[in-house]
Parts: C-alpha cells; sequence; structure tokens
C-alpha cells in the first residue's frame, strides 16, 4: 500500500539466513527521567522528520524493503489479488437519502482511485457525478475522494478529497441536477475522521469540524478545533463558530477534543453538540435547531461521559440511548431531552449478559436492534409498541449486522451483514410481510466469499484464566499437524469489536493452505464495556497476554508450530503485535505492522497523542507512566535477543501515529537481532493508509502475504536467485 522512493545504488539480493541488512543510524542517547526512573532514548532524534541522518536512514530501508518484490510467488499473488477485485467493480461509502435516491464510490479495479456515482432510485440507471481526476487538473499530485455526503433534499452532494491518503481534506459541494461544482473549496478540514458534515434542515448550508492548524510540526495541530457553518456560496473563508472551546468556555473542553455539532434528522426539533476522541464515552448538549442561525447558541447539557452512553436516536423529545452503566453488555433506556432522568431512565432492552448490544434503530413500527455474542454472532430482534421483544430471522446468518432507518416517522429499515468468509450484503427490511429484500446497486454482481471452509468459534484461557474469544479459520481437510502455516491477528483498543470481515488476508492466506485466526483481545468490545477496560491504560498487559495465550492454544494443540507463526495488525494494535513479540519472541516467525504504535512513552508528543491519552495513559501521572512504559515495545527491545522476522509500514505525513514509532522501533530490533530481517518501508507521500488507492492496498496485501509465506518457509515463496 505504498508509493516508495527508490535510490539507485547498487543493491544485494540475498537469503533469509545471511541478509546483510542496511546499516544501523547512529545512536544519540537521551535520558529521560520519570519519576525517578532513568531511561534511555538512543533513537529520540528520529522524532525530527527533518533530521538528515534519519531521512537518509528511512530511504536506505525503502530500498532494503524491496527485496519482499523478488520474492517467488508474489507476481502471481498480486495477480490474484488484483483479479480478485476486478470479478466486479466495488461500492463503498453508500447512502441513501430521504428520497431513496442512493450516492455512491465505485471503483473498478482498473484506476486507482474512486469515482462517485448517483442513482434517482434503486432500479434506475446510474450517473458518474465526479471523477476526483477533475479536481486541481493541473496539479501532478493524486487526489482521493475520502467522503460524500449528499443534502437532505438529495439535491447537493459535498465531496472531500485528500491529497493521496494524507486524509486532512479539501471540500467541494457539486449541484446534483447539473453537475456543475460551486467555486468555493473549503479547506482546514478532515471529515472522514471528526464528525463529518451535516447539512442545514433547509439544504442552504453546512456543519463541519474546521482545524485552526495543519501544519503537522506545529504544536497547535489538531489542537483547539471548532464547530462551523459555512453557507453555501459565501467566500470560503467565511465561517460561524457554533460551537469550540474558546466560545463555550462554561463546559469542561479540553485543548485536544474535537468539537463537533450533529443533527440527527431533517425535522427535528434539536440539534446537539459534543466533544469527542479517543474515548467511547463523551458529553453530550443539546439546542433547539431553529437557534443554529441565531447571533449566539445557547447549548444545554444532554449528559455526562459518566453516564456511558453509547449511542442514542431522537425519538420526539426524548432520547432512546445504549448505555454500558451498571450493564457491561449494554441496556437500551429511554428519556426526556430536556428533563433528563439518567438515575431512573425507563429501561426499554435489559442487559444479556451473554451478548452486548451493538446497534439500534427507530421506525413506525418500533425499535430494532442486534445483539453480538463475542464479536463473532450477530442477532437482530424487535421490540413492538406493546414491549414485546421478538428475533428477526435474517436472510442468512450472520457475524456482524449494521441496522439503519431514516427515523422514528418512518416504516424504512435496512440492515448490512457481514461474515469472515462473505462480503457485505445490503438488504431493506419489508416489515408488513417480514421478510428481507437484497438491495443491490449494481445488478447481478457475484456474491463474493470464500468457499470450503472451516470456522471455528471458541474460547480459550488467557494468563489468568480469563475465556478470550478465538475464531480459527482454515479450508476443509486441512490436517491438524505442525506442517501448518498460521497467521493470527490482533487488535485490541478503543473498545473497538474485530468482528467478522473478510479481510484481504485472510483469504489468500487461507487460500495458500494456512490457518487464519482472530485473537479478539481485550481493550476490544466484544464482549461489552468490561472487556474494553480490562485492556485500558493499567490492565493494557492483557491485551497482548490474550494474543499470547492463543498463539500458544493453537500451537499446543497442534495446528501449527512457532517457526511457522506470523502475527499481524494495525495503528494501536501494534502495541497488542509489538508487545506480544518482544515478550515472547520464540512463539513468532514474522510479524507485519502497517503504521504501529510502537513508541507509547513518547505518544503524547504525538499530534494526536493529548487525545490518545483517555485511552492509554500520561506520561505526567506516575502510574499511568509505567503502564505507557510497560506497553511501549520500542523500550522492551532487549539487546542481543532473535526477534521474528519483521515487515513493518509507515506513511511520513500520517496525521495518528507519526513514522518516527515505526522507525525507532526497527532500529532497536536490527540493533538486536542483526542478522535476522528487518524491513520498513515508509511511503513519502502517504498517511495513515486508510484513504490509500486500491493499487496501494493490492501491494500491501501481497507484500504481507508473501513476506509471512517467506519466513514461515513456504516452498513456493522464496527468494529468487
Amino acid at each position: 500500500m505504498r508509493k516508495l522512493y527508490i535510490l539507485f545504488i547498487p543493491y544485494l539480493f540475498f537469503s533469509c539466513s545471511n541478509q546483510k541488512q542496511v546499516k544501523l543510524p547512529p545512536k544519540k542517547i537521551q535520558v529521560d527521567n520519570y519519576f525517578g526512573q532513568k531511561i534511555q532514548d538512543p533513537y529520540r532524534y528520529m522524532e525530527n522528520l527533518e533530521d538528515t541522518t534519519l531521512i537518509a536512514w528511512l530511504k536506505s530501508k525503502n530500498v532494503e524493503a524491496e527485496i519482499i518484490h523478488s520474492i517467488k510467488g508474489r507476481s502471481s499473488l498480486l495477480e490474484k489479488i488484483s483479479g480478485l477485485n476486478s470479478k466486479t467493480a466495488s461500492v463503498s461509502r453508500i447512502i441513501r437519502t430521504y428520497r431513496d435516491s442512493y450516492f455512491y464510490l465505485k471503483n473498478d479495479s482498473k484506476e486507482e482511485s474512486s469515482k462517485l456515482f448517483y442513482k434517482k432510485s434503486l432500479e434506475d440507471t446510474e450517473e458518474l457525478l465526479y471523477d476526483p481526476r477533475r479536481f486541481k487538473p493541473n496539479s501532478d499530485k493524486e487526489y482521493i475522494i475520502n467522503y460524500i455526503k449528499p443534502s437532505w433534499d438529495g439535491l447537493k452532494v459535498l465531496i472531500s478529497l485528500t491529497e493521496s491518503d494524507k486524509e486532512i481534506s479539501e471540500m467541494i459541494i457539486i449541484d446534483v441536477t447539473t453537475k456543475k461544482v460551486f467555486p468555493q473549496i473549503l479547506d482546514h478540514c478532515w471529515p472522514s475522521e471528526l464528525g463529518g458534515v451535516k447539512w442545514l434542515p433547509d439544504n442552504t448550508g453546512i456543519i463541519y469540524v474546521y482545524l485552526p492548524t495543519l501544519d503537522k510540526n506545529s504544536k497547535e495541530y489538531l489542537l483547539n478545533t471548532s464547530a462551523v457553518l459555512y453557507k453555501i456560496g459565501d467566500d470560503s473563508s467565511k465561517r460561524k463558530t457554533l460551537f469550540s472551546k474558546k466560545n463555550n468556555s462554561n463546559f469542561p473542553i479540553k485543548e485536544e477534543d474535537f468539537c463537533e455539532v450533529t443533527l440527527k434528522n431533517q425535522n427535528d426539533k434539536y440539534i446537539f453538540s459534543y466533544t469527542s476522541g479517543a474515548t467511547p464515552y463523551i458529553n453530550y448538549y443539546y439546542s433547539l435547531t431553529n437557534e443554529i442561525e441565531s447571533k449566539s447558541i445557547k447549548w444545554k447539557t444532554l449528559y455526562t461521559k459518566n453516564e456511558l452512553i453509547r449511542r442514542f436516536l431522537v425519538d420526539g423529545d426524548s432520547i432512546i440511548y445504549m448505555t454500558s452503566k451498571n450493564a457491561s453488555n449494554f441496556k437500551i433506556c429511554k428519556t426526556s431531552i430536556e428533563s433528563p432522568n439518567y438515575k431512573d431512565p425507563i429501561v426499554l432492552v435489559e442487559e444479556d449478559s451473554l451478548a452486548t448490544i451493538s446497534d439500534i434503530a427507530i421506525t413506525k413500527d418500533g425499535l430494532f436492534f442486534v445483539k453480538n455474542k463475542n464479536g463473532v454472532e450477530a442477532k437482530l430482534f424487535h421490540l413492538n409498541k406493546n414491549k414485546e421483544i421478538k428475533e428477526v430471522s435474517l436472510p442468512k446468518s450472520s457475524g456482524y449486522i449494521n441496522v439503519s432507518s431514516k427515523g422514528a416517522d418512518y416504516k424504512d429499515m435496512w440492515i448490512e451483514i457481514e461474515g469472515w468468509t462473505s462480503k457485505r450484503e445490503r438488504y431493506n427490511f419489508d416489515f408488513n410481510n417480514q421478510k428481507f429484500i437484497s438491495v443491490e446497486l449494481i445488478k447481478d454482481s457475484p456474491k463474493e466469499s470464500i468457499q470450503n471452509v472451516v470456522i471455528e468459534e471458541i474460547e480459550i484461557p488467557s494468563h489468568d484464566g480469563v475465556m478470550v474469544p478465538l475464531s480459527i479459520i482454515y479450508k476443509k481437510g486441512l490436517k491438524k499437524n505442525k506442517n501448518n502455516r498460521l497467521l493470527i491477528n490482533g487488535y485490541g483498543a478503543y473498545g473497538w469489536s474485530n468482528s467478522p470481515y473478510m479481510y484481504p488476508q485472510l483469504v489468500h492466506w487461507v487460500e495458500e493452505g494456512g490457518v487464519y485466526a482472530i485473537a479478539h483481545v481485550r481493550g476490544g468490545g466484544e464482549k461489552g464495556s468490561a472487556w474494553h477496560k480490562d485492556g485500558y491504560k493499567t490492565t493494557k498487559p492483557n491485551t497482548w497476554k490474550d494474543l499470547i495465550a492463543c498463539t500458544e492454544y493453537l500451537i499446543n494443540g497442534g495446528y501449527t508450530t512457532p517457526s511457522k507463526v506470523a502475527t499481524w495488525s494495525a495503528s494501536a494494535g501494534g502495541i497488542c503485535v509489538g508487545r506480544a513479540i518482544t515478550e515472547r519472541p520464540d512463539l513468532y516467525a514474522a510479524a507485519m505492522i502497517r503504521a504501529g504504535s510502537l513508541n507509547l512513552l513518547r505518544s503524547e508528543n504525538t499530534p494526536n497523542g493529548k487525545n490518545n491519552v483517555k485511552e492509554f495513559g500520561s506520561v505526567k501521572d506516575s502510574i499511568e507512566f509505567k503502564a505507557l512504559y510497560n506497553m511501549d515495545a520500542y523500550h522492551s527491545v532487549k539487546n542481543n535477543t532473535h526477534y521474528p522476522s519483521v515487515l513493518l509500514t509507515a506513511g511520513m505525513n500520517d496525521s495518528r501515529v507519526p513514522v518516527w514509532e515505526s522507525a525507532k522501533f526497527a532500529a532497536r530490533i536490527q540493533e538486536s537481532s542483526p542478522n535476522n530481517t528487518m524491513l520498513l518501508s515508509v511511503d513519502f507521500e502517504g498517511g495513515h493508509s486508510f484513504d490509500a488507492a486500491q493499487r496501494k492496498r493490492n501491494r500491501e496485501v501481497a507484500d504481507f502475504i508473501s513476506f509471512a509465506l517467506w519466513q514461515t518457509g513456504h516452498p513456493d515463496y522464496k527468494l529468487q536467485d
């Protein structure tokens, strides 16, 4: 998933056993004193991304990483991956308007980036609305659509475009009827991450989050954001602040909080503001919708983060909400907006001790909600007007369900379902006839799936006896013996559930005869709010110890042997994998980490670091410092230790996890295991890779799988002579 900068210097091809790696970067030891404990940091200078020594070393590592392209079998694997995507056009970011028109991005895989398409109705012919190549056509930069939002009436659509996958965006607005682009370009925004965009009820303007500073080297980057109102046709610099730390000093807003404003439905009486960030629980405020364009909005507190509310819907003058307060697996309650009673609300659905409530939607016919057991077994339920709860029969069993509706005044309800071996499918629910109708934007498109596989959903005891869900997937007929290669994934952060999804890594690993496993480690949300808290700050060691326990189970159970085990993750999952391989290097042959969090002791100094304090902790607190030091993979590397072979990727423009975290970790691993493979590939144009184009994604998947197969001894994935 990256565009490599290659130095034209002599290049050595080598075998795994006698690989000569790029020369180690120089050490410049800095000693920090944390509460009386002195800690050495030999590569602190790498945090300066303008340091010439660092840049030269990163480029030399990029050259070294090109060895992956000389792995026999990689080229044919890349063709398979690209071919899988070309069987049918891929459709994403589907938005259905209140008039039942559809906006969506589509990529036929023959082109690098997706285009915006439109259908007046599901049965209508699609229309091409916008090709991102139209944006700044004289520029040599590549722009990708990373967010879309049509107006309530569907007559206009906002498009967010980012250069490469830098995520920070520029936004334009298109008239759907004429396909003409309004001349104003809005900048200083990140709608794909920060609250999206909300249209005014009369479709004359939009609300979005404004970032005052775009300089990633500035200490003000990603701080003091504000929710602003922009009226269509005005100069792009003309914005009205609706909610911010400066304007709303009466609320407990920190500089790192993202200030956002949302309107749930076009005709709602209320508008809401909130402070978001790296936490599932936040403070919410409300006002009357008709005050949006008043001189000053009078915000009132709806609830605080202490109410442990994960999500809510508007039902007239009330909210229906999911809360984990005294209910780790969540319960559904109802209370008044203007006179809330959180101590004794109306309880609509009690907590289920065996399954977590994961989603809710309301229609004229009542409330629909999803329960998910261990994050992998989803079921849909209906609460009718008589307060009766009945399970709704699904068109097929599913590990993941997303449910949505237009609101309490409409009958429409839709679901999206997904599994480990089948891609996302969409259905409309015909309530009167109690049946689901398939919603296909591309007619006669094949249902992509993996055939002839076995899926085991089990629980295994971790280091402390706690039962951890483990998903195991392999081809039918596979014999459980030590000849099998295993690829195991773990994440465990922010309360995010690693629910069934047809990962391309899964597809092609299984097709190559391997066992694929997903460890549902603590820190995620698979078993509710308590599961998140058990892998959070001081309890974070449970996250990687759960991954270790799952790996040991698969080895001891005869599925594989350590020399054939590879593990991978990304972003905050770097803590899970990074600490697993540094604590138990004997269990793994290889590890792949994409844009990984690997230097937690310094994470507070990253652009989004202050926000992530909410999840991981602060070095300013003596107890949380010890927790951060413990979860820091970089500082966990021991000298003269044989670690697994490692492949790291990172983006120079990453706003979430800076490239220096991967660079510092790579240097320490290479220093400790000089005879082992330590590859680092940096995209000098890219970001966190969430918005990477399809070609980049395909290449990264091919690289990860090829590397893992090479390092676990697959005969078809050796280095070419």
